[in-house]
């Protein structure tokens, strides 16, 4: 006999055992979750969805004698609209901790820039979100982030066009846009060396340097207009509209006016020459932009002077010029803010808060994450993608660019579900064509810091990992960095930072394990050595890691433990997991992927 464990969500519910004497009974309700938006009414008597029409003094919209909403000319009775009440407004952001996404819900936990990932800022509750700007040919304005359209839509349009590889915005008119596919949910499995645009319709595969990442929501059909996100969120959720293009003015100014915007908007450039014109628009609010990698860098004075009162300031940018702008009066805003080494910065600095790639993990909880235990892995706090219980989570790709490019992540899933995959390609440099031996490393953001650290911040970590690939060097190795205080840009061998800070477990493919801890940007210690028998392609094999105030280990397929270092200085919570390609030339040959199967954490140490 079969049995099916019915559940409901998004407005559907269930009933019943599904017996013959209590069948089960699937229904619509839009009561459940709490779905129905503004203007919508459930009536539980009739079961019908209905229209709601406002009760505001002055509204004369009725029922037509179709049964049809019907207003009078003009939509009312000719007596003084009511004052709107904003949802959201600048001047009601909380005084700390704005929160706030980037293209959206934040780009590296939702698609990128596509209508459904501003609702998903909304539903979350972000304060605010960020929306970048740009003019088609004709002076419609769109939310694009990039210079041309390549990462968007993957170079491919719908018949349309032949491609859209290399074009920009400004190329295009309303009715192209239109016809635009973006694709954010696509993964693109590279089939043509070093080409990422090609292999489109292949296997949806996981290599994070030849393959696009991807999410399960659908590929939006047309290209995002900012009159899209106003009529999705306006009033809803503060919205920063970044501009550097005095052409986008005239259509920017249109879709305030028309969606009422001015009191839930801020607008910012790096040209201040820009924004001085919004002033015209009665409670709208203005901002500087201050980004290293920009032509322009406004100090706080510009701004200013300007009219603006708030500024964006990059995270790459040091903290005085974040000092300059908090103490001209600026409500200053971190940009690009996604560890909570961010957070803690933003904090200490009195920023007004962060935009974030991933505001969740971002604003997250730093005293470790409540995972519920999988009972198969012996109560542990259980991290494996075939688990019912728990879903991997966020796995945060440090320095997205130097490591593997811009906006791909580190770790993808593979086709059946069964691993995580470290991709083929180590860094960004090597993904261009470039020999190199560096290592990166992935922050599994949700299971970071390691959950109830125990009385002397003592914690065991266990995970399953192979090897895969073809001619594979003796050398290659993964990477396992713990007892990390802090999360960030974490670094090792020749590319040591300040944020190098942990132990450093790297296995080589021949099976030689080395344990180093590094104490700072200058400071890397051998603390042993131990020889396993060698890798085979495809084998899985455990290793565990035991921290506690007593010692630092490493630990062994039969739980021995094979390296210990006896007085452990660092404890933090904090793991990443990586890989290195030890390579002589420019080839494929010694690249390789690094799955990993399963990871499980104990608190305290086993």
């Amino acid at each position: 006999m079969t049995t099916a464990n019915i559940q409901g969500r998004y407005g559907v519910t269930t009933s019943g055992s599904g017996s013959a004497n209590d069948p089960a009974v699937v229904r619509f309700d839009p009561r459940q979750d709490d779905i129905l938006g503004n203007g919508l009414a459930w009536n539980e008597t009739q079961h019908e969805l209905r229209t709601r029409i406002s009760a505001d003094a002055g509204n004369a919209i009725q029922w037509g004698s179709d049964g049809g909403v019907w207003a009078p000319e003009g939509g009312g009775d000719g007596n003084p609209a009511p004052t709107p009440t904003y949802g959201a407004s600048v001047a009601s952001l909380p005084e700390t901790n704005v929160v706030g996404g980037i293209n959206g819900f934040g780009y590296m936990i939702a698609a990128d820039t596509i209508v459904s990932s501003y609702r998903e800022a909304v539903t979350y509750g972000l304060d605010m979100t960020y929306v970048p700007v740009k003019s088609l040919r004709d002076g419609r304005v769109v939310v694009c982030p990039d210079d041309t359209l390549d990462r968007l839509t993957q170079g491919v349009a719908k018949p349309r066009f032949r491609t859209l590889s290399g074009v920009t915005p400004a190329q295009l008119t309303t009715r192209d846009w239109q016809h635009m596919l973006v694709m954010p949910s696509e993964y693109q499995q590279n089939t043509d060396g070093l080409n990422t645009w090609n292999g489109l319709n292949a296997s949806p595969g996981v290599d994070p340097a030849v393959g696009y990442f991807g999410w399960s929501t659908t590929p939006q059909d047309g290209g995002t207009f900012l009159s899209d996100v106003a009529a999705a969120v306006g009033n809803r959720i503060v919205m920063v509209l970044h501009t550097e293009n005095g052409a986008d003015y005239e259509d920017m100014v249109r879709v305030i006016n028309r969606f009422n915007l001015a009191q839930s908007v801020i607008v910012v450039s790096s040209q201040l020459e820009l924004v001085e014109p919004f002033s015209n628009l009665t409670g709208i609010t203005l901002g500087g932009y201050s980004d290293p990698d920009m032509a322009q860098q406004p100090t706080a004075a510009d701004v200013a002077a300007a009219g603006g009162t708030w500024s964006l300031v990059r995270k790459t940018q040091p903290d005085t010029v974040f000092d300059e702008h908090t103490a001209a009066g600026l409500h200053t805003m971190m940009m690009g803010s996604k560890y909570h080494s961010d957070h803690e910065r933003v904090t200490t600095l009195g920023l007004r808060g962060g935009l974030s790639g991933d505001p969740i993990y971002y604003n997250g909880p730093t005293t470790g994450y409540d995972y519920k235990p999988d009972p198969t892995s012996g109560g542990a706090i259980s991290w494996k993608l075939d688990s019912p219980i728990m879903n991997p989570g966020q796995l945060t790709a440090v320095d997205t660019y130097e490591a593997i490019g811009p906006r791909y992540r580190g770790y993808g899933k593979n086709d059946d579900g069964e691993y995580l995959q470290l991709g083929l390609y180590a860094t960004w440099r090597e993904f261009q064509g470039d020999a190199t031996t560096d290592s990166w490393y992935i922050l599994p953001g949700q299971v970071c810091p390691i959950a109830g650290n125990g009385p002397d911040d003592s914690y065991s970590v266990v995970w399953t990992f192979s090897f895969d690939g073809t001619n594979i060097s003796p050398n290659a190795r993964m990477s396992f960095a713990f007892g990390v205080p802090h999360d960030g840009d974490f670094r090792d061998g020749d590319n040591l930072n300040d944020e190098s800070i942990g132990y450093v477990y790297q296995e080589e493919f021949n099976g030689f394990g080395t344990l180093y801890r590094i104490r700072s940007a200058t400071e890397l210690t051998v603390v042993g050595t131990h020889q396993f028998p060698a890798h085979t392609v495809g084998e899985r094999i455990s290793r565990g890691v035991r921290m506690s105030a007593a010692k630092a280990s490493i630990v062994g397929s039969d739980s021995t433990e094979v390296i210990v270092d006896p007085n452990p200085e660092l404890r933090g919570g904090y793991i990443y997991i990586g890989k290195r390609d030890i390579r002589v030339s420019d080839s494929n040959d010694g690249r390789f992927r690094l799955h990993i199967h399963q990871l499980d954490t104990y608190s305290p140490a086993i």
